[in-house]
């Protein structure tokens, strides 16, 4: 009416506008359908903030630790990326002076470096008024490429990321007065990123000293963290897409029930028919909404695993006989996995909510995965004698990375 009266289609003053409602309020069943309107809005407004409360809390409880994690992983890495091109940057405008004073210029970069990364850190633009603003600009920076930073390329697939950690270290080595074959002193690293003993980034460079091998190690497990991160979210996000769906619908039927029965509808003649469609339909499909309900709560509330995840899926009270199998992609109705093996393996969340899942990723003590290697049985004594050899030798070299095993 304010729209018309602007218009001047109708004279803006208080009796047109009452004469105005008196015609209008008497249609018949005006008021019932401004009533049904006030519900409709009413209850769609609270439907959506419980809803989307309710789901930002669960992405809050399922991943603010382990995002907030992968960020200051890939904030260290970052500083440690910017002290390598500020030596690489010294080594290259002294390259003509001696030995001794190019290895000056190269620390002294570095010391500049790391005073100006504690001066001003690093802003990767996770500031925000609620934990859950927070927590969708930490996952906007680990979604995308593989930042690097500090003019380095930034790394599309792991192979990339690899180019990249093997192009700094040398750099690193350098700015810390060492030789290559020397690697990096793991206290350096820590003093550089301001970092202590029970830190994110003590946890992650464990090696003393810290070679070629396991620096790129450490950046490509960065790299398909973020990658694993920003999959589960998005795996997340469509279930939770598909349950406010579910919910909408319930209510927009809701909605049309009421507005038939407010048009003058009978309900005493509607509630046979309608509690025998609605216990019709639920019988035929029972199994199907009851899967869905218990593949909700599964997905959703309990979540025992993420994509990325290796586990062992076993039935309660017996131990696991089928192998270890990562986790693929996430439905409310089934997860996908791959074995060892490379098998394709689709599974029920409803049957997987009955049985004992063992999360090896999740798990405190570091479980140990046994690896089968098979040879064919005309293979030479002497050369499985030497396969298992290289394989000890192997595994005393890594000895952080490898158990050896009894059945070797």
């Amino acid at each position: 009416l304010a729209w018309l009266c602007l218009l001047n289609v109708l004279p803006f003053t208080p009796d047109a506008l009452a004469s105005l409602w008196r015609v209008v309020s008497a249609i018949n069943g005006f008021s019932s359908f401004c009533t049904w309107l006030a519900i409709c809005a009413i209850t769609k407004a609270i439907l959506e903030v419980g809803l989307q409360m309710t789901l930002n809390g669960l992405t809050l409880n399922h991943y603010e630790t382990r995002i907030q994690s992968a960020v200051a992983v890939y904030v260290s890495l970052r500083k440690l990326f910017a002290i390598a091109k500020a030596a690489e940057k010294a080594k290259a405008k002294h390259s003509r002076s001696s030995y001794k004073t190019r290895n000056a210029a190269v620390q002294g970069a570095a010391a500049d470096a790391v005073a100006n990364l504690e001066e001003e850190d690093i802003d990767i633009g996770v500031s925000g008024p609620s934990r859950f603003n927070r927590l969708q600009g930490s996952l906007n920076v680990l979604a995308g490429q593989f930042q690097v930073g500090a003019g380095f390329r930034d790394a599309s697939t792991i192979e990339e990321a690899r180019i990249r950690a093997r192009r700094a270290f040398y750099p690193l080595v350098k700015a810390q007065g060492r030789y290559k074959d020397q690697g990096l002193s793991r206290e350096k690293v820590l003093q550089w990123l301001g970092a202590g003993e029970k830190s994110i980034e003590a946890g992650i460079f464990m090696m003393d000293p810290l070679c070629e091998e396991d620096f790129v190690a450490v950046v490509e497990r960065a790299y398909k963290e973020q990658r694993f991160i920003t999959a589960s979210m998005s795996s997340f996000d469509v279930c939770n897409d598909i349950l406010w769906r579910f919910f909408f619908a319930g209510w927009l039927v809701s909605m049309v029930l009421t507005l038939t029965f407010m048009f003058g509808v009978d309900f005493r003649e509607w509630v046979m028919p309608m509690i025998t469609l609605t216990v019709s339909v639920c019988w035929v499909l029972s199994r199907m909404l009851g899967d869905m309900i218990q593949g909700a709560i599964f997905v959703l509330w309990i979540r025992p695993f993420d994509i990325g995840d290796w586990i062992k899926l076993s039935t309660p009270g017996h131990p696991a006989k089928a192998d270890e199998m990562a986790v693929r992609s996430i439905t409310l109705w089934r997860t996908h996995f791959v074995s060892i093996t490379g098998e394709q393996h689709l599974i029920q969340n409803s049957v997987m909510n009955g049985m004992c899942i063992t999360n090896l990723n999740r798990s405190s003590s570091s479980p140990c995965s046994p690896m089968r290697i098979q040879v064919p049985a005309v293979t030479a004594p002497a050369k499985v004698t030497e396969l298992v050899d290289s394989i000890r030798q192997y595994i005393t070299d890594k000895d952080t990375d490898w158990v050896n095993g009894s059945l070797l």
